[in-house]
């Protein structure tokens, strides 16, 4: 074992964190973290988070936490897993900027030099990768690897993979402080992460020189988990595709193998085994740039760049036309048709393990909107608590109830203050979460649904597995139970009735395809103000809305305070006397409800959708009541 023999620096400021995570990773380790000590840019600090080895890693470390002044070990001491350990090293960072680094690669020596200088000179760019030499365990040159170049060519290539190579990233700190994103602890969580930074409006470019010698090893995370690896790949492209696409004639087309590979060329140059097809689909990805560019938000000029370096590497397919290679093609393609209509039969499920959900329970956004309730919240965030949520948010709609106050005032969990009351969409309206709702999975819900005295723990990251295969919905929540509603509630029948019909279109076993209101539910990034399409999960993954068992002629304090103080225009489910009822819909105020729904599943409807709901009140589209 040779550590690097330099001098000690002594950084107090750094301007860089890298951050590497190893597990057993004794082989490789001296070698690669050699490689960022003797870089030419000497104002970093180097994080590495020993995720759990049993081997000699840990003594490693220590020796080169003792040889140079700029390495900070971190023992990972929670739930382990690349993404954990990444995560931690980032609230340990204290750099302008993130550099990963694998404990297997090698950074070249002007890396950050060449990589820093960029971004300095280029304060837009949130994340700068740069092409890769792939080499082999003895450290043999395999290979370079290409990666789309600029911003557009990212955002497009987004649709048919992942567009960076991960040890090469280097991204500004700023922008995650920003909107609060981390990484998820599941498959291809790299990928995963740039298209939420993308999607929110994180620009993005790499760098034409191979910066990264990346190690193929069968003990790479992308290898040990490749079989799951793949399926969460292919339901992130889905979803990304279906974010531009809406015709799944056209989306089926999208995502067949050779066009996918077509895509890749046109927008790396990395060269694969044309067909006589390939020219064909490359014409088709052209065309089908153009139709969506627009809506990916790029300038004019990036996208005629963009077209005219496709057109040209589509003009240098060259491919052979006989008619043996004709057959061959066509022999493929049967197979290939053989294989999906099996993949079809029996599609994979994406199945995240224990840890995984709870990584997810552990980071995931959680949104209470509170407004004079705080019987209903204090059980609310203890039923979280014990789930393990880490990351709750209390939305205060300008509450006036003195032991809420005194509560929201000595609470932990963060606290956002409105001066007015903002009602029930309250998370749309503050300007400092728009970032971190578009980035971000995130649970929003009124502080009055509690999850059954039987249901998992676990409940938000089965909400999240529901959605990762099911891509045609936008959010996945409780539903409600009604088989216990007491006798003295004086809406009982009325609310059974209302509530049995989100129970009749069931997609698989206790999951229902049926909209929400501000139930509890997760949302997937990005997503506006909205009711579905949505779905309901029942068996064990059942909630209570407390309003409809409480005795009107027993009421606690904050309960009556509430009703005495709440909005004329929340209708209710709970109060005695002149309750307003909602009528059962008839057939014209589904189909006007339908509408308003449809409209209000895409950021550009939105105004459209609140024009429309002005213009349809004689539908009744609160489903849960204050």
């Amino acid at each position: 074992m040779t550590i690097n023999n330099i001098s000690k620096f002594h950084v107090l400021t750094p301007k860089v964190s890298i951050i590497t995570s190893v597990k057993n990773g004794e082989k490789y380790l001296v070698e690669s973290l050699n490689s960022i000590l003797r870089q030419t840019y000497h104002d970093f600090e180097l994080i590495v988070i020993d995720d759990y080895s049993v081997d000699s890693t840990a003594n490693i470390l220590k020796e080169l936490a003792a040889s140079d002044e700029r390495v900070k070990v971190i023992t990972n001491e929670s739930l382990p897993g690349l993404s954990n350990a990444l995560n931690l090293g980032i609230k340990h960072a204290t750099g302008k900027y993130l550099v990963r680094h694998d404990a297997d690669d090698i950074s070249k020596q002007h890396r950050l030099a060449t990589q820093i200088a960029y971004l300095e000179k280029n304060p837009d760019i949130d994340i700068l990768g740069s092409c890769i030499d792939m080499i082999d365990e003895s450290g043999s040159f395999i290979k370079l690897h290409r990666e789309p170049l600029s911003h557009a060519a990212i955002v497009f290539h987004t649709l048919f993979g992942t567009p960076f190579a991960h040890p090469s990233i280097v991204i500004r700190k700023s922008f995650l402080d920003r909107s609060r994103i981390s990484y998820l602890e599941v498959p291809a969580q790299d990928y995963e992460l740039w298209v939420r930074m993308i999607n929110s409006g994180a620009k993005a470019e790499n760098l034409s020189e191979a910066l990264v010698s990346y190690r193929v090893s069968m003990q790479s995370d992308s290898n040990v988990r490749s079989l799951r690896h793949h399926q969460m790949a292919e339901a992130i492209k889905l979803q990304q595709i279906k974010r531009y696409i809406k015709f799944p004639t056209q989306i089926k087309k999208i995502c067949a193998g050779e066009y996918q590979a077509v895509a890749h060329y046109l927008l790396t140059g990395n060269i694969f085994k044309f067909s006589y097809n390939s020219k064909k689909f490359g014409k088709q990805v052209i065309a089908l740039f153009d139709s969506i560019s627009p809506e990916m938000g790029l300038m004019p000029e990036d996208i005629s760049h963009i077209k005219t370096l496709m057109y040209k590497r589509l003009e240098a397919i060259k491919t052979d036309n006989a008619w043996s290679d004709v057959f061959r093609n066509y022999k493929r393609n049967i197979y290939n048709l053989a294989r999906t209509i099996s993949a079809v039969k029996k599609t994979p499920v994406i199945s995240l393990t224990v840890s995984e959900i709870q990584s997810f329970i552990e980071n995931v956004h959680i949104f209470i909107i509170v407004r004079d309730r705080l019987t209903c919240l204090q059980s609310l965030v203890d039923w979280l608590a014990r789930a393990g949520h880490k990351n709750i948010i209390l939305i205060d709609n300008a509450s006036t109830y003195p032991p809420l106050v005194e509560f929201l005032s000595k609470t932990t969990y963060k606290v956002i203050r409105s001066s007015e009351n903002l009602g029930h969409t309250a998370l749309w309206k503050i300007p400092e979460l728009q970032e971190v709702i578009n980035a971000n999975w995130f649970v929003y819900t009124d502080p009055d649904v509690i999850p059954d005295e039987n249901c998992p723990l676990d409940a938000v990251g089965n909400f999240y597995n529901i959605l990762l295969n099911n891509p045609n919905y936008i959010k996945a929540g409780f539903g409600l139970r009604i088989d216990d509603l007491p006798d003295h509630y004086h809406l009982r029948d009325r609310v059974i009735e209302w509530e049995a019909q989100f129970y009749k279109k069931p997609i698989s076993t206790d999951i229902y395809n049926a909209d929400i209101d501000t139930t509890f539910a997760l949302y997937r990034p990005g997503t506006q103000y909205c009711f579905g399409p949505a779905l309901r999960t029942m068996g064990a993954y059942k909630a209570r809305h407390l309003p409809w068992y409480l005795d009107t002629n027993n009421l606690v304090d904050d309960e009556l305070y509430y009703r005495e103080h709440a909005l004329s225009s929340v209708t209710t489910w709970n109060v005695a006397g002149n309750a307003k009822l909602l009528p059962i819909p008839t057939l014209w105020a589904g189909v006007k409800y339908r509408l308003l729904a449809a409209a209000s599943i895409h950021p550009l409807s939105y105004k459209l959708a609140n024009k429309m709901k002005s213009l349809l009140r004689s539908v009744n589209v609160k489903k849960y009541r204050k």
